[in-house]
């Protein structure tokens, strides 16, 4: 599974607890590189370790206090359908 927070201008993702589709952590400046091509991790570090620790918190609040996962969701067939086509 594969999480992330965005602050509106940097989009940190991370994987829990290991995701094959992105097995590493990334950084993205998503205001310049709308596509995320170039993982900042290593330019800017204290920038990826201070928005790692605030998903953490996020994380660990909300399996805490059990709060469904998106996952938990129905998705209606057109959804489903459009999210195939994009190869989900």
């Amino acid at each position: 599974m594969i999480r992330g927070v965005y602050d509106g201008q940097f989009k940190f993702i991370k994987p829990y607890p290991k995701d094959w589709a992105m097995p590493s952590k990334r950084l993205y400046a998503t205001f310049d590189d709308y596509w995320e091509e170039q993982d900042l991790l290593q330019q800017d570090p204290e920038r990826a370790l201070a928005m790692e620790a605030l998903l953490d918190a996020w994380v660990e609040e909300a399996t805490a206090k059990a709060l469904p996962s998106v996952q938990d969701h129905e998705v209606d067939e057109q959804t489903r359908k459009a999210l195939k086509s994009l190869g989900y």
